[in-house]
């Protein structure tokens, strides 16, 4: 028995730009000229443009799905495993895909589901990468979860989580690429754990943020929460967390709560810059440097308790706080 990919057979698996039916089921193997092949990739531009088609099944041999294979098509949700890859832009524009769970897959390419703009559940474990924009613009957003990956690439969620509440769940990523979850303003809750770095601006203006939560990550890059925290009284917990960046939560007017756990050796220039509404910051004795302008303008700030361990406070750090009474 040999391998072979669709649509290389007699129709509906010959679907490009014609199909025209409301469902595809892929079936294990088929028998074309007498011969038996096991089918286990869908090929590109397979399933382009079907708008009719509402309903896929695939089933858990597929490795692979090409580059705009389902592009434009109603389907309204999708369960795939064991995909090795799934191509360029492949569910581009399915917009009444509600939910998607990709399992045990590898890559899924730049834009593989921008645009799904009804996607609101999404599972993704023990794939390879999300590429750029994979996930861009998909609004509904309500829940991501994340885990096992290689990396989040930039702008991978770009412009989604915008209709309502959401939460990403992030576990054992490599790292969060710059602008990964940029203008989601519907996102509430990020939980990141056991990840590489995160990107600069990769949290940007998520302006409904309310937690943040933080553990065991390489650094937290310059701006990555800038402009977030700005609609509803939040808190940032940081733990094991080697560097926070310039700007990083600059300008979380509502971030109200900030945690230090162990790990963190500086904090960089202008790191909490205009959060005006932070009361009290502790400051724990594994942090070595403050950098300059770090605290400026936290005009709700009255108590900074700095621990004893702190080498390195820079120039204007307090700067602007004027409730400011007990350091």
């Amino acid at each position: 028995m040999e391998n072979s990919l669709l649509p290389k057979f007699p129709k509906p698996f010959e679907a490009k730009y014609s199909y025209t039916g409301t469902e595809v089921v892929v079936p294990k193997t088929v028998v074309f000229v007498g011969k038996t092949y096991n089918v286990v990739a869908v090929n590109s531009y397979a399933f382009y443009m079907c708008p009719n088609l509402t309903r896929v099944v695939l089933h858990d041999g597929i490795l692979s799905i090409g580059s705009y294979a389902f592009y434009g098509s109603s389907m309204t949700g999708l369960d795939i495993k064991n995909a090795g890859s799934i191509g360029l832009s492949a569910f581009y524009g399915c917009r009444e895909m509600q939910t998607a769970n990709v399992g045990n897959s590898g890559h899924i390419s730049s834009a593989a589901f921008n645009n799904c703009t009804a996607l609101q559940t999404l599972e993704v474990s023990n794939n390879g990468n999300i590429g750029t924009s994979a996930f861009a613009s998909c609004l509904a957003l309500r829940t991501a979860n994340i885990s096992n990956k290689g990396y989040i690439a930039d702008y991978a969620f770009e412009n989604s989580f915008i209709d309502g509440s959401g939460e990403v769940n992030i576990s054992s990523s490599g790292y969060i690429g710059n602008y990964a979850f940029y203008n989601s303003t519907g996102l509430t809750t990020a939980n990141i754990k056991n990840g590489g770095n995160i990107g600069s601006y990769a949290f940007s203006n998520c302006s409904a943020l309310i937690t943040a939560d933080i553990d065991n990550t390489g650094y937290i890059g310059d701006n990555a929460f800038e402009n977030s925290f700005t609609k509803s009284r939040g808190n940032a917990i940081i733990n094991s967390v080697g560097k926070i960046g310039n700007n990083a939560f600059k300008g979380c007017t509502k971030l109200y709560s900030v945690s230090f756990g162990s790990e963190i050796d500086t904090i960089y220039n202008n790191a909490f810059q205009n959060c005006t509404s932070l009361p009290s910051i502790v400051i724990p004795n594994n942090i070595l440097s403050v950098g300059t302008y770090c605290f400026q303008n936290c005009t709700s700030l009255k108590s900074a308790e700095i621990g004893a361990g702190v080498d390195k406070i820079k120039d204007y750090t307090f700067n602007n706080c004027t409730a400011l009474t007990n350091v």
